[in-house]
Formats: C-alpha cells, sequence, structure tokens
C-alpha cells in the first residue's frame, strides 16, 4: 500500500530545493516537534510553522489589513492575472466528473482525471481558479464534523488554485516558478515579513496522483501549500512519473 511515510522517502532535499531558497538565503531545518524538515530565513527557528508545533496560532488579536472575503479572492486573482495567469470561473461543488469523490474537495480535483492526465486539454495554461470546496469524508477531508468542534472548520471554503500544466503539448511552470509568485504574494501583497515565513516539506497524494509540495506557513497558518502533481499512481499501487 502507498502510504505518505513511504513516498516521502522517495523524496530527497533537492527535490524541494528551488531556486528562491538558494536565492534569498532559505536555510532547511528539521522540526523539534513533529521531526519535518521545513525551509526559513531564521537560524535560531526551531519548529516548522504548523499550529500543532506552534502552540497554536500567533496572529489572533492582530490586525494588519481590512480585506473581507471578497476582497480577498480579488486581490488573489488580480496579482496572478497580472503575472500571466487566466481567471476561470469555479466548477461544480459536486463532482461529476469524477467517480471516485461526490463533493469537489480542492481545486486539482477540477483537472483530475482528464487534464493531469492529459486527454483533456485545460481550459487556460496557467489559470488560477477561486475554487469551493466541500469536504465531510475521509482522512484529512472531514471539515464538516469538525464544524462547531475546533472552531476553525467551515462546511464550505474556498480555495485558491493556482496551476500551470506540463507536458509535451502544454508549456507551464514548475516549482521555481510557484515559489517565486508565492512568496511575491505573501511578503508583498499581504506584507508577511520574510523571516515570518516557513516552507515544510511534505507529499500531497489524491484523485490517482502524487508529488512533493511545500506548505507555507506563518503566525501557525498554513497559507499555501503548493502541491506538485509529478506521479500517477497505477492500478497495482506502483507508479510512474508522468510525461
Amino acid at each position: 500500500m502507498i502510504t505518505k511515510s513511504k513516498l516521502k522517502s522517495l523524496l530527497t532535499e533537492e527535490k524541494y530545493k528551488v531556486n528562491l531558497f538558494r536565492e534569498v538565503g532559505f536555510i532547511r531545518k528539521q522540526c523539534v516537534r513533529c521531526g519535518g524538515f521545513f525551509w526559513t530565513l531564521d537560524p535560531d527557528r526551531a519548529t516548522c510553522g504548523d499550529p500543532v508545533c506552534e502552540n497554536g496560532y500567533k496572529f489572533i488579536g492582530e490586525q494588519k489589513g481590512n480585506w473581507d472575503y471578497h476582497e480577498t479572492i480579488e486581490r488573489w486573482c488580480s496579482f496572478f492575472e497580472k503575472h500571466g495567469h487566466k481567471r476561470i470561473r469555479e466548477y461544480p461543488v459536486v463532482a461529476r466528473w469524477r467517480d471516485d469523490i461526490t463533493f469537489t474537495i480542492a481545486s486539482i480535483a477540477d483537472f483530475q482525471p482528464w487534464v493531469v492526465s492529459g486527454v483533456v486539454d485545460p481550459p487556460a495554461n496557467p489559470l488560477v481558479v477561486p475554487q469551493p470546496c466541500l469536504r465531510f469524508g475521509g482522512k484529512g477531508f472531514n471539515d464538516v464534523d469538525n464544524v462547531g468542534r475546533t472552531g476553525r472548520h467551515f462546511s464550505l471554503f474556498v480555495m485558491g488554485g493556482q496551476h500551470a500544466f506540463n507536458s509535451d503539448k502544454w508549456k507551464g511552470y514548475w516549482m521555481d516558478r510557484c515559489i517565486e509568485l508565492n512568496f511575491k504574494f505573501l511578503t508583498e501583497e499581504l506584507k508577511i515579513p520574510q523571516e515570518e515565513i516557513t516552507y515544510r516539506e511534505d507529499v500531497w497524494i489524491g484523485g490517482g496522483n502524487f508529488g512533493p509540495c511545500l506548505e507555507a506557513f506563518a503566525k501557525g497558518l498554513e497559507i499555501v501549500n503548493n502541491v506538485f502533481m509529478q506521479y500517477e499512481v497505477l492500478p497495482d499501487e506502483s507508479y510512474r512519473e508522468m510525461k
């Protein structure tokens, strides 16, 4: 059986060491709480940024801006439009094009399996989509069950999907450009001090694909999960790199 721990063992430090980390001076450290590896500009930081490892959120009570819900989505979309992305309309919450999930649980679900597998062309490349998501089942996707219990789960949320597709036909971008844009948005648009940002190494698996991901944290909050779908899971639970 393919597990996250097994997949993590396949991905070395070099897989996560993007150009931005080299250019800006990020260093790789191991979290003293969870044991995971992360990247930071703070040589004294000992934890990865996850709220469990940070003993909760550190931003509560602070106010550095007054964006409302709609303005946040608009500013995010506009930022990426300025950097060559096309904004597309959201997909339905009911994932009727999928036979493995009932609801759209993430923006990548819009494009699995047909676009990711190369059967269908993407609607644009690169693109952004403010995708409403509904999660109430499965490990890590049980938001509805936690509404009213944790104080941080909602019955529905909007995921800002930033997507670039690469194949013999489509020439998008990959990890270097993705993290460059992500860091630019966090520091220039959200005004987060560089030294407060950490990128934690992880693996994301779902919808028949998996790949490395870099989760961006600040003050105990996961702001972005940059996922790079590089491999296809085969029926016998082996895998191969996608072309």
